[in-house]
Protein backbone atom coordinates (compact mmCIF):
# COMPACT_ATOMS: atom_id res chain seq x y z
CA UNK A 1 0.00 0.00 0.00
CA UNK A 2 1.93 3.68 -1.16
CA UNK A 3 2.17 6.15 1.40
CA UNK A 4 -0.80 7.99 -0.13
CA UNK A 5 -3.29 5.40 0.48
CA UNK A 6 -2.87 5.06 3.71
CA UNK A 7 -3.07 8.99 4.09
CA UNK A 8 -6.55 8.47 2.17
CA UNK A 9 -7.55 5.54 4.63
CA UNK A 10 -6.86 7.38 7.63
CA UNK A 11 -8.59 10.58 6.54
CA UNK A 12 -12.07 8.33 5.96
CA UNK A 13 -11.55 7.95 9.71
CA UNK A 14 -12.20 10.93 10.53
CA UNK A 15 -9.89 14.20 12.25
CA UNK A 16 -8.63 11.95 15.09
CA UNK A 17 -7.51 8.90 13.00
CA UNK A 18 -5.84 10.91 10.03
CA UNK A 19 -3.58 12.59 12.87
CA UNK A 20 -1.30 9.82 13.11
CA UNK A 21 -1.58 7.72 10.01
CA UNK A 22 1.31 8.71 8.31
CA UNK A 23 3.19 10.89 11.04
CA UNK A 24 5.61 12.03 9.87
CA UNK A 25 18.37 12.57 17.25
CA UNK A 26 21.87 17.71 19.91
CA UNK A 27 17.11 21.93 19.11
CA UNK A 28 13.34 21.64 18.12
CA UNK A 29 13.30 23.71 14.69
CA UNK A 30 10.06 25.21 13.68
CA UNK A 31 9.79 27.23 10.46
CA UNK A 32 8.17 30.53 10.41
CA UNK A 33 5.41 29.58 8.29
CA UNK A 34 2.10 31.35 10.35
CA UNK A 35 -1.31 30.32 11.01
CA UNK A 36 -3.23 31.55 8.09
CA UNK A 37 -6.90 32.06 6.54
CA UNK A 38 -7.20 31.64 2.67
CA UNK A 39 -10.77 31.53 0.68
CA UNK A 40 -9.56 28.49 -1.34
CA UNK A 41 -10.00 24.81 -0.87
CA UNK A 42 -7.01 23.00 0.43
CA UNK A 43 -6.39 19.76 -2.46
CA UNK A 44 -5.10 16.16 -1.50
CA UNK A 45 -4.50 12.62 -2.67
CA UNK A 46 -8.30 11.85 -2.79
CA UNK A 47 -9.46 15.33 -4.44
CA UNK A 48 -10.60 16.10 -0.94
CA UNK A 49 -9.93 19.34 1.61
CA UNK A 50 -7.12 18.08 3.74
CA UNK A 51 -9.40 16.81 6.88
CA UNK A 52 -11.86 14.89 3.96
CA UNK A 53 -13.92 18.43 3.60
CA UNK A 54 -15.27 18.69 -0.28
CA UNK A 55 -13.43 21.25 -2.10
CA UNK A 56 -15.53 24.00 -2.67
CA UNK A 57 -13.57 27.06 -2.73
CA UNK A 58 -16.00 29.99 -1.68
CA UNK A 59 -17.47 28.12 1.63
CA UNK A 60 -14.07 26.50 3.03
CA UNK A 61 -11.86 27.84 5.37
CA UNK A 62 -8.22 26.25 5.06
CA UNK A 63 -6.26 26.71 8.03
CA UNK A 64 -2.41 25.89 7.69
CA UNK A 65 -0.36 24.68 11.09
CA UNK A 66 3.16 25.62 11.39
CA UNK A 67 5.74 23.14 10.11
CA UNK A 68 7.83 21.51 12.71
CA UNK A 69 10.86 19.91 12.66
CA UNK A 70 12.00 16.59 14.65
CA UNK A 71 14.65 17.86 17.56
CA UNK A 72 18.28 17.90 17.14
CA UNK A 73 21.18 17.96 18.99
CA UNK A 74 24.17 19.68 17.48
CA UNK A 75 26.89 17.17 16.31
CA UNK A 76 29.98 18.01 18.56
CA UNK A 77 32.73 16.02 16.75
CA UNK A 78 33.93 18.93 14.86
CA UNK A 79 35.41 20.69 17.58
CA UNK A 80 38.56 20.87 18.15
CA UNK A 81 39.53 19.37 14.74
CA UNK A 82 41.19 22.28 12.89
CA UNK A 83 39.43 25.57 11.48
CA UNK A 84 38.76 24.91 7.87
CA UNK A 85 36.57 27.10 6.49
CA UNK A 86 33.64 24.40 5.68
CA UNK A 87 33.46 23.57 9.19
CA UNK A 88 33.44 26.99 10.30
CA UNK A 89 30.47 28.04 7.88
CA UNK A 90 28.97 25.20 8.01
CA UNK A 91 28.39 25.65 12.19
CA UNK A 92 27.10 28.76 10.95
CA UNK A 93 23.89 26.98 9.36
CA UNK A 94 22.82 25.32 12.34
CA UNK A 95 20.51 27.60 14.25
CA UNK A 96 17.72 26.87 15.03
CA UNK A 97 15.77 27.58 11.83
CA UNK A 98 13.13 25.23 9.95
CA UNK A 99 15.58 22.67 8.32
CA UNK A 100 15.74 20.45 11.19
CA UNK A 101 19.65 20.88 9.95
CA UNK A 102 22.49 19.42 12.43
CA UNK A 103 26.27 19.28 10.43
CA UNK A 104 27.68 15.78 11.37
CA UNK A 105 31.47 14.86 10.70
CA UNK A 106 31.33 11.20 8.71
CA UNK A 107 34.20 9.40 9.44
CA UNK A 108 35.99 6.38 7.33
CA UNK A 109 36.98 3.02 7.55
CA UNK A 110 41.19 1.87 6.10
CA UNK A 111 39.02 1.30 2.59
CA UNK A 112 37.47 4.94 2.14
CA UNK A 113 33.88 4.46 2.61
CA UNK A 114 32.41 6.48 5.11
CA UNK A 115 30.68 5.11 8.22
CA UNK A 116 28.13 6.02 10.30
CA UNK A 117 29.27 6.45 13.96
CA UNK A 118 32.86 8.60 14.95
CA UNK A 119 35.57 6.81 16.70
CA UNK A 120 35.54 6.87 20.14
CA UNK A 121 37.95 8.87 21.68
CA UNK A 122 38.33 7.17 24.76
CA UNK A 123 40.12 4.04 22.80
CA UNK A 124 43.41 4.70 22.18
CA UNK A 125 45.11 2.51 19.22
CA UNK A 126 48.16 0.68 19.13
CA UNK A 127 50.90 3.21 17.76
CA UNK A 128 52.94 1.38 14.93
CA UNK A 129 56.14 -0.48 15.02
CA UNK A 130 57.00 0.74 11.42
CA UNK A 131 56.17 4.53 10.41
CA UNK A 132 57.59 6.84 7.46
CA UNK A 133 59.52 9.93 8.70
CA UNK A 134 60.48 13.11 7.10
CA UNK A 135 64.11 14.37 7.14
CA UNK A 136 62.89 16.92 10.02
CA UNK A 137 61.29 14.36 12.15
CA UNK A 138 62.67 13.48 15.72
CA UNK A 139 60.86 10.07 16.19
CA UNK A 140 61.73 7.76 18.95
CA UNK A 141 59.89 4.57 19.86
CA UNK A 142 60.07 2.45 22.77
CA UNK A 143 58.53 -0.84 23.98
CA UNK A 144 58.59 -1.55 27.27
CA UNK A 145 58.72 -5.28 28.77
CA UNK A 146 54.49 -4.90 29.84
CA UNK A 147 53.80 -4.41 26.19
CA UNK A 148 53.47 -0.34 26.97
CA UNK A 149 54.26 1.71 23.55
CA UNK A 150 55.82 4.72 23.61
CA UNK A 151 55.77 7.19 21.02
CA UNK A 152 57.64 11.07 20.99
CA UNK A 153 58.39 13.23 17.95
CA UNK A 154 59.73 16.85 18.83
CA UNK A 155 61.12 17.42 15.23
CA UNK A 156 60.29 20.75 13.15
CA UNK A 157 58.14 22.31 15.67
CA UNK A 158 56.65 19.59 16.63
CA UNK A 159 56.08 18.46 20.21
CA UNK A 160 53.90 15.24 20.63
CA UNK A 161 54.15 12.25 22.56
CA UNK A 162 51.76 9.46 23.32
CA UNK A 163 51.92 6.51 25.69
CA UNK A 164 49.32 3.14 25.08
CA UNK A 165 49.38 0.22 27.18
CA UNK A 166 48.53 -2.77 26.59
CA UNK A 167 44.65 -2.85 28.17
CA UNK A 168 44.12 0.03 26.38
CA UNK A 169 44.57 3.29 28.72
CA UNK A 170 47.39 5.73 28.20
CA UNK A 171 47.96 9.10 27.06
CA UNK A 172 48.72 11.89 24.20
CA UNK A 173 50.11 15.18 24.64
CA UNK A 174 50.22 17.80 21.52
CA UNK A 175 52.07 21.12 22.07
CA UNK A 176 53.51 21.40 18.90
CA UNK A 177 52.55 25.00 16.89
CA UNK A 178 49.92 26.58 18.76
CA UNK A 179 48.41 23.07 19.60
CA UNK A 180 47.74 22.66 23.54
CA UNK A 181 46.09 18.94 23.09
CA UNK A 182 45.80 16.50 26.35
CA UNK A 183 44.28 13.20 26.34
CA UNK A 184 44.16 10.87 29.08
CA UNK A 185 42.61 7.34 29.02
CA UNK A 186 42.24 5.00 31.65
CA UNK A 187 41.51 1.78 31.74
CA UNK A 188 37.55 1.26 32.69
CA UNK A 189 36.73 3.65 29.41
CA UNK A 190 36.59 6.57 31.49
CA UNK A 191 39.40 9.74 30.40
CA UNK A 192 39.16 13.63 29.59
CA UNK A 193 39.88 14.88 26.21
CA UNK A 194 41.19 19.09 26.34
CA UNK A 195 42.01 21.27 23.48
CA UNK A 196 43.38 24.48 24.67
CA UNK A 197 45.03 25.69 21.14
CA UNK A 198 44.82 28.20 18.34
CA UNK A 199 42.00 30.02 20.89
CA UNK A 200 39.95 27.17 21.45
CA UNK A 201 38.94 25.93 25.02
CA UNK A 202 37.34 22.70 24.89
CA UNK A 203 37.16 20.04 27.52
CA UNK A 204 35.44 16.37 27.64
CA UNK A 205 35.65 14.64 30.41
CA UNK A 206 33.63 11.24 30.33
CA UNK A 207 33.02 8.72 33.02
CA UNK A 208 32.68 4.60 32.45
CA UNK A 209 28.85 4.72 32.05
CA UNK A 210 29.40 7.33 29.45
CA UNK A 211 28.04 10.03 31.64
CA UNK A 212 30.20 13.28 31.93
CA UNK A 213 30.66 16.88 30.92
CA UNK A 214 31.56 18.88 27.47
CA UNK A 215 32.62 22.72 27.68
CA UNK A 216 33.56 24.46 24.77
CA UNK A 217 34.54 28.41 25.69
CA UNK A 218 36.98 28.90 22.40
CA UNK A 219 35.98 31.74 19.73
CA UNK A 220 32.53 33.46 20.66
CA UNK A 221 31.40 29.74 21.60
CA UNK A 222 29.79 29.06 25.05
CA UNK A 223 28.57 25.38 24.83
CA UNK A 224 28.03 23.10 27.81
CA UNK A 225 26.69 19.41 27.55
CA UNK A 226 26.41 17.48 30.82
CA UNK A 227 24.67 13.86 30.13
CA UNK A 228 24.03 11.03 32.70
CA UNK A 229 24.32 8.04 32.68
CA UNK A 230 20.32 7.05 31.94
CA UNK A 231 21.26 8.94 28.77
CA UNK A 232 18.75 12.36 30.22
CA UNK A 233 20.99 15.76 29.95
CA UNK A 234 21.33 19.23 29.46
CA UNK A 235 22.55 21.39 26.38
CA UNK A 236 23.25 25.30 26.65
CA UNK A 237 24.87 27.72 24.16
CA UNK A 238 24.89 31.13 24.81
CA UNK A 239 27.72 31.59 22.40
CA UNK A 240 27.29 34.35 19.43
CA UNK A 241 24.42 35.71 20.53
CA UNK A 242 22.75 32.89 20.83
CA UNK A 243 20.82 31.61 23.92
CA UNK A 244 19.27 27.67 23.51
CA UNK A 245 18.69 25.17 26.63
CA UNK A 246 17.78 21.93 25.33
CA UNK A 247 16.72 19.37 27.77
CA UNK A 248 16.31 15.76 27.42
CA UNK A 249 14.48 13.75 30.27
CA UNK A 250 14.86 10.04 31.27
CA UNK A 251 10.94 9.47 30.31
CA UNK A 252 12.34 10.27 26.83
CA UNK A 253 9.96 14.14 27.41
CA UNK A 254 12.29 17.01 25.62
CA UNK A 255 12.21 20.45 26.45
CA UNK A 256 13.62 23.47 24.01
CA UNK A 257 13.65 27.30 24.69
CA UNK A 258 15.47 29.70 22.52
CA UNK A 259 15.79 33.09 23.14
CA UNK A 260 18.56 34.01 20.46
CA UNK A 261 19.04 36.69 18.24
CA UNK A 262 15.03 38.08 19.28
CA UNK A 263 13.70 34.79 19.59
CA UNK A 264 11.46 33.63 21.83
CA UNK A 265 10.31 30.58 21.25
CA UNK A 266 9.90 27.12 23.61
CA UNK A 267 8.59 23.72 22.47
CA UNK A 268 7.80 20.45 24.85
CA UNK A 269 7.67 17.25 23.29
CA UNK A 270 6.66 13.56 24.63
CA UNK A 271 7.54 10.47 23.53
CA UNK A 272 4.15 9.49 22.39
CA UNK A 273 4.31 12.64 19.19
CA UNK A 274 2.19 15.16 21.64
CA UNK A 275 3.59 18.54 21.79
CA UNK A 276 3.64 22.15 23.12
CA UNK A 277 4.79 25.06 20.69
CA UNK A 278 4.92 28.47 22.12
CA UNK A 279 6.61 31.33 19.71
CA UNK A 280 6.07 35.00 21.04
CA UNK A 281 9.58 36.26 19.16
CA UNK A 282 9.23 40.03 17.39
CA UNK A 283 5.59 40.38 16.77
CA UNK A 284 4.49 37.03 16.74
CA UNK A 285 2.09 35.25 19.10
CA UNK A 286 1.42 31.61 18.20
CA UNK A 287 0.77 29.39 20.79
CA UNK A 288 -0.25 25.23 19.55
CA UNK A 289 -0.91 22.20 21.33
CA UNK A 290 -1.40 18.44 19.95
CA UNK A 291 -2.16 16.06 22.46
CA UNK A 292 -1.86 12.28 22.97
CA UNK A 293 -5.24 11.81 22.44
CA UNK A 294 -5.47 13.59 19.15
CA UNK A 295 -6.78 17.01 20.36
CA UNK A 296 -5.10 20.14 18.58
CA UNK A 297 -5.67 23.77 20.24
CA UNK A 298 -3.83 26.87 18.35
CA UNK A 299 -4.18 30.68 19.12
CA UNK A 300 -2.40 32.92 16.69
CA UNK A 301 -2.61 36.79 17.61
CA UNK A 302 0.54 38.08 15.79
CA UNK A 303 1.02 40.70 13.13
CA UNK A 304 -2.82 41.37 13.28
CA UNK A 305 -4.50 38.25 13.36
CA UNK A 306 -6.53 36.68 15.84
CA UNK A 307 -7.14 33.06 15.20
CA UNK A 308 -7.97 30.35 17.71
CA UNK A 309 -9.47 26.69 16.76
CA UNK A 310 -10.08 24.04 18.74
CA UNK A 311 -10.35 20.16 17.56
CA UNK A 312 -11.60 17.45 20.26
CA UNK A 313 -10.30 14.08 20.40
CA UNK A 314 -14.50 13.37 18.68
CA UNK A 315 -13.14 15.67 15.80
CA UNK A 316 -15.44 18.31 16.86
CA UNK A 317 -14.21 21.94 17.60
CA UNK A 318 -14.78 24.90 17.10
CA UNK A 319 -12.85 27.91 14.70
CA UNK A 320 -12.48 31.68 14.98
CA UNK A 321 -11.22 34.55 13.17
CA UNK A 322 -11.69 37.92 12.75
CA UNK A 323 -14.44 37.42 10.36
CA UNK A 324 -16.04 33.71 11.40
CA UNK A 325 -16.75 31.51 14.29
CA UNK A 326 -17.84 28.17 12.95
CA UNK A 327 -18.75 25.37 14.95
CA UNK A 328 -17.80 21.65 13.58
CA UNK A 329 -18.08 17.97 13.48
CA UNK A 330 -15.77 16.17 11.15
CA UNK A 331 -17.70 13.34 11.04
CA UNK A 332 -19.77 15.45 9.45
CA UNK A 333 -17.46 16.10 6.33
CA UNK A 334 -15.98 19.08 8.73
CA UNK A 335 -19.13 21.09 7.80
CA UNK A 336 -20.49 23.98 10.63
CA UNK A 337 -22.83 22.43 13.02
CA UNK A 338 -24.38 26.44 13.53
CA UNK A 339 -26.05 26.68 10.02
CA UNK A 340 -23.54 28.61 7.99
CA UNK A 341 -22.65 26.01 5.45
CA UNK A 342 -19.20 26.36 5.91
CA UNK A 343 -16.86 23.55 5.98
CA UNK A 344 -13.13 23.61 7.67
CA UNK A 345 -9.86 22.73 6.11
CA UNK A 346 -7.34 21.17 7.90
CA UNK A 347 -3.93 20.09 7.29
CA UNK A 348 -1.85 16.50 8.85
CA UNK A 349 -1.62 17.49 12.18
CA UNK A 350 2.87 17.75 12.80
CA UNK A 351 4.41 15.02 15.02
CA UNK A 352 6.48 16.25 17.82
CA UNK A 353 9.62 14.51 17.80
CA UNK A 354 12.91 14.23 19.48
CA UNK A 355 15.42 11.75 20.31
CA UNK A 356 15.07 9.38 23.67
CA UNK A 357 18.79 10.42 25.32
CA UNK A 358 21.70 12.20 24.62
CA UNK A 359 24.28 10.41 22.95
CA UNK A 360 27.65 9.25 25.85
CA UNK A 361 30.41 11.79 25.55
CA UNK A 362 32.75 8.88 24.91
CA UNK A 363 31.45 9.25 21.10
CA UNK A 364 32.59 13.08 21.00
CA UNK A 365 35.53 14.56 20.00
CA UNK A 366 37.79 13.17 16.81
CA UNK A 367 41.34 13.28 16.87
CA UNK A 368 41.87 13.08 13.50
CA UNK A 369 40.16 15.15 11.19
CA UNK A 370 36.92 13.51 9.30
CA UNK A 371 36.92 12.25 5.58
CA UNK A 372 33.36 14.12 4.60
CA UNK A 373 30.95 16.57 6.42
CA UNK A 374 27.26 15.68 6.50
CA UNK A 375 24.32 18.19 6.25
CA UNK A 376 21.43 16.30 7.75
CA UNK A 377 17.69 18.14 6.72
CA UNK A 378 14.70 17.00 8.28
CA UNK A 379 12.47 16.04 4.82
CA UNK A 380 9.34 17.18 6.68
CA UNK A 381 11.01 20.73 6.92
CA UNK A 382 11.48 20.71 3.19
CA UNK A 383 8.84 18.64 1.51
CA UNK A 384 4.96 17.93 2.06
CA UNK A 385 3.72 14.67 3.45
CA UNK A 386 4.38 12.42 0.32
CA UNK A 387 5.59 15.04 -2.34
CA UNK A 388 9.19 15.58 -3.67
CA UNK A 389 8.73 19.24 -4.60
CA UNK A 390 10.58 21.76 -2.33
CA UNK A 391 8.43 24.19 -0.16
CA UNK A 392 9.50 27.85 -0.22
CA UNK A 393 11.55 27.13 3.06
CA UNK A 394 13.21 24.34 1.56
CA UNK A 395 14.26 26.11 -1.69
CA UNK A 396 15.78 28.84 1.20
CA UNK A 397 17.77 26.51 2.83
CA UNK A 398 19.13 25.36 -0.31
CA UNK A 399 19.97 28.61 -1.05
CA UNK A 400 21.62 29.18 2.01
CA UNK A 401 23.89 25.92 2.12
CA UNK A 402 24.42 26.50 -1.71
CA UNK A 403 26.67 29.29 -0.95
CA UNK A 404 28.91 27.72 1.59
CA UNK A 405 29.17 24.17 -0.84
CA UNK A 406 30.21 26.27 -4.18
CA UNK A 407 33.07 28.35 -2.95
CA UNK A 408 34.39 24.29 -0.67
CA UNK A 409 34.53 23.50 -4.54
CA UNK A 410 34.17 19.48 -3.07
CA UNK A 411 31.84 17.24 -4.79
CA UNK A 412 28.85 16.46 -3.49
CA UNK A 413 26.49 13.38 -3.20
CA UNK A 414 22.65 13.72 -2.07
CA UNK A 415 20.72 10.76 -0.37
CA UNK A 416 17.54 10.61 0.67
CA UNK A 417 15.71 8.57 3.37
CA UNK A 418 12.20 7.74 4.48
CA UNK A 419 10.80 5.91 7.61
CA UNK A 420 8.94 2.32 7.10
CA UNK A 421 5.59 3.29 6.01
CA UNK A 422 4.86 1.60 2.58
CA UNK A 423 6.71 -0.55 0.34
CA UNK A 424 10.51 -0.97 0.18
CA UNK A 425 10.01 0.22 -3.66
CA UNK A 426 7.89 3.33 -3.21
CA UNK A 427 10.12 4.59 -0.48
CA UNK A 428 13.43 3.66 -2.78
CA UNK A 429 11.68 5.90 -5.41
CA UNK A 430 10.24 8.91 -2.90
CA UNK A 431 13.32 9.09 -1.57
CA UNK A 432 15.38 9.38 -4.63
CA UNK A 433 13.12 11.90 -6.02
CA UNK A 434 13.51 14.05 -3.06
CA UNK A 435 17.32 13.76 -2.99
CA UNK A 436 17.51 14.56 -7.05
CA UNK A 437 15.31 17.73 -6.28
CA UNK A 438 17.33 18.93 -3.45
CA UNK A 439 20.13 18.66 -6.33
CA UNK A 440 18.43 20.37 -8.66
CA UNK A 441 17.77 23.72 -6.22
CA UNK A 442 21.56 23.10 -5.24
CA UNK A 443 22.75 23.36 -9.22
CA UNK A 444 20.20 25.96 -9.42
CA UNK A 445 21.82 28.46 -7.01
CA UNK A 446 25.08 27.95 -8.28
CA UNK A 447 26.89 24.54 -6.97
CA UNK A 448 29.11 24.02 -9.67
CA UNK A 449 30.43 20.57 -8.59
CA UNK A 450 30.03 17.29 -9.78
CA UNK A 451 26.77 16.14 -7.61
CA UNK A 452 25.56 12.79 -7.48
CA UNK A 453 22.47 11.22 -5.89
CA UNK A 454 21.06 8.44 -4.25
CA UNK A 455 17.53 6.97 -2.52
CA UNK A 456 17.96 4.53 0.32
CA UNK A 457 14.00 4.38 1.59
CA UNK A 458 14.16 2.81 4.93
CA UNK A 459 17.04 0.84 4.80
CA UNK A 460 19.27 3.45 6.90
CA UNK A 461 17.39 4.58 9.48
CA UNK A 462 18.72 6.10 12.30
CA UNK A 463 16.18 5.57 14.97
CA UNK A 464 13.61 3.34 15.75
CA UNK A 465 10.24 3.55 13.32
CA UNK A 466 8.74 1.38 15.87
CA UNK A 467 8.83 1.19 19.70
CA UNK A 468 9.74 -1.96 21.85
CA UNK A 469 6.34 -3.75 22.54
CA UNK A 470 5.95 -3.13 18.77
CA UNK A 471 3.91 0.12 18.71
CA UNK A 472 3.84 2.99 16.02
CA UNK A 473 7.25 5.13 16.85
CA UNK A 474 6.10 8.63 15.47
CA UNK A 475 9.09 10.78 16.63
CA UNK A 476 11.37 7.67 16.16
CA UNK A 477 9.92 7.68 12.35
CA UNK A 478 10.44 11.94 11.85
CA UNK A 479 13.94 11.28 12.49
CA UNK A 480 14.53 8.88 9.85
CA UNK A 481 12.57 11.18 7.24
CA UNK A 482 15.70 13.11 6.28
CA UNK A 483 17.84 14.08 3.10
CA UNK A 484 21.66 14.00 3.76
CA UNK A 485 24.04 16.16 1.69
CA UNK A 486 27.76 14.68 1.72
CA UNK A 487 30.69 16.71 1.43
CA UNK A 488 33.63 14.70 0.57
CA UNK A 489 36.93 15.83 2.27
Amino acid sequence: MSRSNVLQRGMTRGLRSALFIGGVVVAVVVSGCSSSVDGTGSSSVDGTGSAGVPNDAANTITVTYPVIAPIRLPDTSILGTGGDRLSTELSSLKGQDQSGLVVVSATCDLDGNRVAAAPDVFTLTEVSDVMNVDGSSRVTLRTDKDGTKHYVDLGGGRHLRMTVHPDGSGTITDLGGDRHLNVLVNKNGSGEFTDLGGGRHLTIRVKADGSGKLTDLGGDRHLIIRVKADGSGKLTDLGGGRHLTITIHEAGRAEMLDLGGGRHLSVTVSRDGSGHYLDLGGDRYLNFTVGSDGTVSMTDLGGGRHLTLTVNADGSGQYHDTVNRVRFAFDKEGRATDGSGLAIALPRTPVFSAPDRFPSLGKFGLITPPCATVLNFAADALFDFDKDTLRPEGRELAAKAAAVLAEAGQPIQVEGHTDSLGSDAYNDDLSLRRAEAFAAALKEQGVDVAITTKGWGEKRPVAPNTTEDGKDNPSGRALNRRVEVIVQG
